[in-house]
């Protein structure tokens, strides 16, 4: 994978990793509160002439904050993968990642072979829910609600065996700026995919 990398395709800079190669890419799409890190295991498990791309998403990682709805973020991906001639492509989404990657299949169907979903839905939480994280995250800090979203994240056994690991997970998640997690819950509690669900 190339290092360090940042375009403004669609307004807001990203940082992204690119590898160019032969056949169809693939792309990956993480989850709220972490960067594209969470992807280098399942990376180096593939055919290293795979083409691939991962991003952080606006608020996140070494991205640029700035509020977009989920129309907004899949407008992100479709930049990069505009910018660098990706089409075509296995798109590989968790959780918010996830409906990042059914929002692009609606909108782009010319970047998108098939999809590859975990932990998502085409509606996730309600209202209220999201509502309640959002106040406590802009009064409180992410640290918070740490504790609980970790638990959801990691088995038990993982947390118990990797202490050190649990550590690494914890500083990724609380060290994503509050205002950009905050953004991304909004853009999640306003999104409703049942219609690109139906069509997919």
């Amino acid at each position: 994978m190339s290092g360090l990398r940042f375009a403004a395709p669609n307004g807001a800079t990203l940082h992204h990793a690119i590898r160019q190669g032969r056949g169809r890419p693939v792309v990956f799409a993480n989850s709220l509160g972490t960067d594209m890190r969470i992807w280098q295991a399942v990376v180096g498990g593939l055919d290293p002439e795979t083409p691939l791309l991962m991003w952080d998403k606006r608020g996140h990682g070494l991205s640029e904050e700035g509020p977009v709805g989920m129309k907004g973020h899949a407008a992100d991906l479709a930049g990069l993968m505009d910018l660098h001639g990706l089409s075509d492509a296995l798109i590989c989404g968790v959780s918010v990642g996830g409906m990042i990657a059914q929002q692009l299949a609606m909108d782009r169907p010319d970047l998108v072979a098939g999809l590859l979903l975990s932990n998502t839905g085409h509606r996730i939480g309600t209202d209220a829910t999201w509502n309640s994280r959002i106040e406590t995250v802009e009064r409180e800090g992410i640290a918070a609600i740490a504790g609980p979203i970790l638990e959801r994240w990691l088995s038990p056994g993982y947390r118990r065996a990797n202490p050190a690991a649990m550590v690494g997970w914890h500083a990724m998640l609380t060290r994503t700026p509050a205002a950009g997690y905050a953004a991304v819950c909004r853009a999640i509690r306003d999104a409703d995919l049942t219609d690109a669900a139906r069509g997919i």
